[in-house]
């Protein structure tokens, strides 16, 4: 074999350098996302474009409604005339100015526990 073909076969340029890289499945996938990024962003600026650029009418003025407070002492409305977060235990429930909810039966929660 000529030197010329067995450099080739090597990989190498005649002039000794790397052989030029190849074009493969990658490459081809690569390309089709590049083209897929160009079509999204051309339906971008479409779905853009059917927006008015003019700028919207000012919402009415609507007056604000005088609405019940809850009175002073933070009952959170409980009957009970004590209650909120300070007077029921710790939970949701007891956030909310709920009832409590029931204690656990005697002996365990199964029931049968000592």
């Amino acid at each position: 074999m000529p030197p010329a073909t067995k450099a080739a076969a090597k990989g190498k340029r005649r002039d000794g350098g790397p052989a030029p890289a190849k074009n493969d499945a990658y490459t081809g996938i690569l390309a089709l996302s590049l083209l897929a990024l160009v079509v999204g962003c051309v339906f971008l600026y479409l779905d853009l474009d059917r927006y008015p650029t003019a700028k919207p009418p000012a919402p009415p003025a609507i007056a604000p409604k005088n609405t019940p407070t809850a009175p002073p002492g933070g009952d959170g409305g409980n009957p009970g005339g004590v209650g909120g977060m300070m007077g029921n235990p710790p939970g949701m429930m007891g956030m909310m100015g709920a009832n409590p909810p029931p204690p656990p039966p005697p002996g365990g929660a199964m029931g049968n526990n000592p």
